[in-house]
């Protein structure tokens, strides 16, 4: 069998995976390997996906080696070079066929092989097929850095139990993956795998409180008619200020009285669609519903309900398409992108922002502020999940982007046809803080919060930030506090978030964690205060 390594990747053929589970290695050849002078054991990654051939049963695996090396089979032998060539191998050992890409659909069943560098063998396969999870991912890339569990905490400044936990596939938070990554200098995205979720609590009240919205969100589909919802339809003008009305207390963190209007909105507008009688009564109404379902959307991703929010995006942006109106199609992709982003999927907010951007991209020439906005924020979002995907190049990028398109409107500028399009310097400099602080250097977060557009100054002459943007930054600030052990300055930046917004902090993760690292890391007797903020905050240990 004719098998060749190349930079810790090789690609083969077999007829099913018994044959490769049948393979023997006789020996290893010391050409092109490291003297390491003992034989030292490694861990190697093979995964297999079943294929369909003509003879059937093909499949493919795809075998990940720590250093490039000779391996003899017992089909015959091979030499490892440099470059990214994948020879494809058939079962009698002929070269079919060779490639030159790393295009392979990563497979999603994975088997185990022991190892010995340096002179030695390489034993047969052992154990039997598992699907590839986060802490094979995890293990894979640490072993194929040459890393130890705790040289790997070391760098990236965890703990070794935290690294056990994530390689055992036990749950950890989305920032520690990314500092993982990031020493490991491969993509977030790189590390994820799917898994069954942890049990839900019994105890969810989400699922009656949200029952209005969902059944307006999602109304019942069956092979026999269906009752409709029986609205009259009322003028558009008259649903837009309610629409605007429920916005307004959106951003005034009132969701109790949001949840209570959004399913009336949604029922009614499907029913101004369902009564308009021409065309262009249609396109409004179409845009009408598309900002209903979008607010539908921004709310359920703020307050955690994914699923539920992805499908009323995606509805707002299908009904932006169909009234052929960019502007707010854009503004419902930058919530879509937000939510992605929530979600863990890097690679998917990034491609629909960035791709989303090229479609709208405004003319320098021009001053179209709608535009420069909607296209700001795209870039934003774009830079926002590359820096947590480790692709730190990309996202100073998508911020230059997005810097030029502040700096073109001059100042915070705000379109109310749209009201999630408040854009401007601040805002662009907020989320630089914000990318500082997830690659880890709070020092520099905590200058960059102080000066520029952020300046007491910049704030001045560029105008305010939306409220729910500052008060994330804020959260950033607190958190950077937190980190170089300015405790009582992280507590007062809670404080301060609680007096300002107390339903929005209720719903933000970070800071929970920022009040949990106060908890873990203050050696004196807790404050009121503290003690009061950890009960408000539903914080028990």
């Amino acid at each position: 069998m004719t098998l060749d390594v190349q930079d810790g990747s090789a690609v083969g053929r077999f007829a099913h995976p018994a044959s490769f589970l049948r393979m023997r290695s006789q020996r290893l050849d010391r050409r092109n390997w490291p003297d390491t002078g003992k034989a030292e054991p490694v861990d190697l990654d093979v995964s297999w996906k079943p294929l369909d051939g003509p003879l059937g049963g093909f499949g493919e695996y795809v075998m990940g080696l720590p250093l490039p090396g000779v391996f003899h089979t017992t089909g015959g032998a091979a030499d490892a070079h440099d470059g990214e060539r994948y020879l494809w191998l058939a079962r009698e050992g002929k070269v079919a066929s060779s490639s030159a890409h790393r295009a392979i659909p990563q497979p999603p069943l994975s088997q185990r092989i022991k190892a010995y560098g340096g002179v030695g063998s390489i034993s047969h396969v052992t154990g039997g097929t598992m699907a590839q999870t986060l802490g094979d991912n995890l293990r894979m890339y640490r072993r194929r850095a040459g890393l130890s569990q705790e040289k790997l905490a070391e760098t990236a400044e965890l703990s070794v139990g935290t690294v056990r936990k994530a390689e055992q596939g036990k749950a950890v938070e989305m920032a520690t993956l990314h500092k993982l990554a990031r020493a490991l200098s491969v993509e977030t995205s790189a590390l994820l795998a799917g898994g069954a979720p942890v049990p839900v609590d019994r105890h969810d009240s989400n699922r009656t409180l949200l029952v209005g919205l969902r059944k307006a969100l999602t109304p019942v589909v069956g092979l026999a008619p269906q009752n409709e919802v029986n609205n009259s339809a009322e003028d558009l003008p008259t649903l837009e200020r309610a629409l605007r009305k429920a916005g307004d207390l959106y951003h005034a963190d009132r969701y109790e009285e949001v949840a209570r209007q959004l399913p009336a909105l949604v029922d009614a507008s499907t029913a101004a669609l369902a009564s308009a009688a021409s065309s262009d009564l249609r396109t409004s109404a179409l845009t009408f519903r598309s900002q209903t379902y979008e607010l539908a959307g921004r709310f359920l991703t703020q307050t955690r309900q994914y699923d539920l929010a992805y499908h009323a995006l995606a509805a707002a942006i299908e009904d932006a398409k169909a009234a052929a109106d960019t502007m707010t199609g854009a503004s419902a992709v930058n919530g879509l992108a937000w939510l992605l982003l929530r979600q863990g999927r890097f690679d998917d907010a990034e491609t629909l922002a960035s791709t989303t951007a090229e479609v709208i991209e405004p003319r320098m020439s021009q001053r179209e502020g709608e535009r420069y906005a909607a296209w700001g924020w795209l870039a934003l979002r774009a830079a926002a999940a590359a820096v947590r995907n480790n692709r730190a190049q990309e996202a100073e990028e998508h911020q230059r982007m997005a810097m030029m398109a502040a700096v073109a409107l001059g100042g915070e500028y705000s379109d109310p046809r749209h009201q999630w399009s408040r854009f401007g310097p601040v805002t662009v400099a907020m989320k630089a803080v914000e990318a500082t602080m997830i690659t880890g250097d709070a020092r520099t977060a905590l200058r960059q919060a102080d000066e520029g557009p952020l300046s007491a100054y910049g704030r001045r002459k560029s105008g305010r930030p939306s409220g729910d943007n500052w008060h994330r930054h804020r959260l950033d600030v607190a958190q950077a506090n937190l980190a170089l052990g300015r405790h009582q300055e992280s507590m007062d930046e809670l404080t301060y978030l609680r007096a300002r917004s107390p339903e929005w902090l209720r719903h933000q993760n970070l800071g929970k964690d920022v009040l949990s690292g106060l908890l873990h890391k203050r050696k004196r007797t807790l404050t009121a205060e503290i003690r009061s903020m950890a009960v408000f905050l539903e914080i028990t240990g």
